[in-house]
């Protein structure tokens, strides 16, 4: 009982890093590309798409990480 408990939390706190991990990367590229927009002045919907299709791209990448990692620890605990 306390090993399943052990694998339930050590889930859900990779989870969590994720997450949070996920929070930090995309804040930082969304102001680092916002940034850079204002600089050179564009204001185009296929740069703004881009932006959202590369949120949408580091999203998948980081939920199929986090999943392989958590199938991971599930499987060594």
């Amino acid at each position: 009982m306390a090993l399943q408990m052990h694998k339930h939390w050590a889930i859900l706190l990779t989870a969590v890093v994720l997450l949070l991990f996920q929070f930090i990367v995309e804040f930082v590229a969304v102001y680092a590309l916002y940034y850079f927009v204002h600089s050179l002045m564009i204001y185009s919907y296929k740069f703004f798409i881009d932006l959202a299709l590369m949120h949408v791209a580091i999203s998948v990448v980081l939920i199929v990480w986090g999943r392989r990692l958590a199938i991971r620890f599930y499987k060594e605990a």
